[in-house]
């Protein structure tokens, strides 16, 4: 599923992140924790196709991203990654319902309101489908943009510090919920974060 070689990325001339191999195999659940500047971000938009490495091979699904120009890479994301990003974004102008179908328009070419309803029907957050983000608590919006990463089933689902911020108990219903909406789509999921609460919910854990 994923493959990396002697990947390396600098910013200013400053080696942020220097990994010589990674293997993940199709479904696996990867946990990538690390202080901050450990450069687990910059590997997570590595895989996402959103940046490309200084040096080095990436390669998922068999696809060489770093032999892929920037249009292919956009597309190769939209088709085939969801990403959870720490920062949960959403279109503010737009309902729950309306940001999902979005999304799935942009990977796919339709909408799917069947696969919108039972995505919030699955992660409690159905009542919401109609409501706008600002009336969301930060729960809630976190299984919004859970379920939209996951809306077209993509093969590769990439979550960036997804506990950040969370208490214990909410920590945990987030980890729960990616592990599980990702082995319900057959997604591997690649998760970066300084967290080592949720480190058990995780198939490897690797230290950067």
């Amino acid at each position: 599923m994923i493959y990396v070689r002697d990947l390396r990325h600098s910013y200013v001339g400053q080696t942020v992140l220097d990994l010589p191999a990674l293997d993940v195999e199709d479904g696996e659940h990867l946990l990538l924790l690390g202080a901050s500047g450990s450069g687990k971000t910059t590997l997570l938009h590595i895989l996402a196709g959103l940046l490309r490495p200084t040096e080095g091979m990436v390669a998922v699904d068999d696809r060489d991203l770093t032999a892929m120009s920037e249009a292919d890479r956009d597309r190769w994301r939209g088709a085939n990654v969801g990403v959870v990003f720490q920062r949960l974004h959403l279109f503010e102008t737009l309902t729950v319902a309306q940001n999902l179908a979005l999304a799935q328009r942009l990977a796919t070419g339709s909408t799917h309101p069947a696969r919108t309803s039972e995505l919030l029907s699955r992660l409690d957050v159905a009542g919401k489908a109609d409501a706008y983000p600002a009336s969301l608590s930060t729960g809630q919006r976190q299984r919004v943009v859970i379920a939209r990463a996951v809306g077209h089933r993509p093969s590769l689902l990439l979550a960036d510090e997804p506990t950040a911020s969370l208490d214990d108990d909410r920590a945990q219903t987030v980890a729960d919920l990616l592990v599980r909406e990702a082995t319900a789509v057959g997604a591997t999921l690649v998760v970066a974060t300084h967290d080592r609460r949720i480190a058990d919910r995780f198939d490897r854990v690797l230290a950067l």
